[in-house]
């Protein structure tokens, strides 16, 4: 196991659905900032800017990794297979080996529509294998707060291929009621990637809240977390995520994404021995 950096460590200096900030970071300033918190790599996600440059700046940023010996991955936000044959060539030419990709269902539905939704995902992988086969580059399914665990070990299994498997993400199955040790038992034996991100449950007027945290500072047992992957006999990449708020301004949430990330990785690297 290497320890990574999402990209979505600095979802608020990168930008997400709905905020942009004045300034945000590039994929090269990212990478920048992940070597010098001294991780041993990136995961570059579909909110970074790389995936609308042209090759020639695919190709410095390539270099820019392989410069600094840092492995590199990346992530799409759906199935679509045309989008995902885009971004298996961008992987591609990115140095990547896997990339992160988000099947999503509409629980809003009937028991008989999910099933046709999770066939529908299922199908769209199966048009993209040959050039995920060609390029080099496997499927990690992220398990996205929008898919129960046994869904995607359904979309997983039944394409049976050795090009996909999962991104195992220790925060977003606890909005379907999955404990992350739960999600993690029954999809860890798939597991080729991984984020580590923490999270606390707090009081709220309207019941409860779901709020991120520095790595060690919420309710995730990493321990255990690490030792079910390891008993799966797989050894992934972990990258470090947050879901932390923003703060009353920009230059302030800034700075305090930075504090946790530090903090983050500290733990990773001084607790779990990552």
């Amino acid at each position: 196991m290497m320890l990574g950096l999402s990209s979505y460590a600095y979802r608020w200096s990168i930008a997400v659905k709905g905020y942009i900030p004045a300034h945000p970071l590039d994929t090269r300033r990212f990478i920048l900032k992940a070597i010098e918190h001294g991780v041993q790599g990136v995961h570059l996600c579909d909110h970074l800017d790389f995936i609308d440059q042209p090759e020639e700046e695919l190709k410095e940023i390539r270099s820019l990794i392989e410069e600094n010996g840092i492995f590199v991955e990346t992530g799409a936000s759906n199935c679509n297979s045309t989008y995902l044959e885009k971004m298996i060539r961008i992987s591609c030419m990115l140095g990547s080996h896997i990339l992160r990709a988000v099947p999503e269902v509409n629980c809003d539905y009937s028991s008989d529509e999910i099933s046709y939704q999770v066939e529908e995902i299922k199908k769209n992988l199966g048009q993209v294998l040959n050039v995920a086969t060609r390029c080099g580059v496997k499927i990690a399914l992220e398990n996205h707060g929008r898919i129960t665990a046994s869904e995607m070990l359904s979309v997983v299994t039944g394409l049976d291929s050795e090009w996909v498997g999962v991104c195992l993400d220790t925060m977003n199955s606890v909005v379907l009621l999955e404990k992350p040790e739960y999600t993690a038992e029954l999809l860890g034996p798939l597991t080729i990637t991984a984020h580590f991100k923490d999270f606390k449950i707090i009081p709220d007027p309207r019941g409860h809240r779901i709020i991120g945290a520095c790595l060690g500072e919420g309710m995730v047992d990493f321990t255990v977390i690490l030792e079910i992957l390891r008993r799966s006999g797989v050894d992934p990449n972990i990258n470090i995520e947050l879901f932390i708020d923003r703060r009353e301004n920009e230059e302030v949430t800034h700075a305090w994404e930075n504090y946790c990330v530090k903090k983050s990785i500290h733990y990773a690297r001084d607790v779990l021995r990552i």
